[in-house]
């Protein structure tokens, strides 16, 4: 019996601000600009995503998880993209210690 190889798809959640990068058109996933792996969740602000459900999507299965926000000092709600970078940052240093 020949072994079927399949190409590894990544299940990637996006947590999106609303403003810019949830703002990707669905023909623009469709043309291949964006990756058809990331599953969007929109949210009004990236300054409003706790790290939890970074963690709780990576627990739940999720490959790998990514926060999409305004460019520094371009936020609708002017600082919840430093909010997001901030929490983001401090994530990665306790996974990483927490990881070795």
């Amino acid at each position: 019996m020949a072994e079927t190889k399949t190409q590894f798809e990544p299940k990637i959640i996006g947590f999106l601000c609303n403003w810019c990068t949830g703002a990707v058109p669905t023909w623009l996933v469709h043309a291949g600009t964006v990756s058809a792996n990331v599953h969007p969740i929109r949210v009004m602000c990236s300054g409003t995503v706790d790290t939890v459900y970074l963690l709780k999507a990576l627990l739940a299965g999720a490959d790998s998880v990514m926060l999409g926000g305004c460019h520094p000092g371009d936020c609708h709600y002017v600082s919840g993209n430093y909010k997001a970078r901030r929490r983001v940052a401090m994530l990665k240093q306790s996974l990483n210690r927490w990881t070795g």
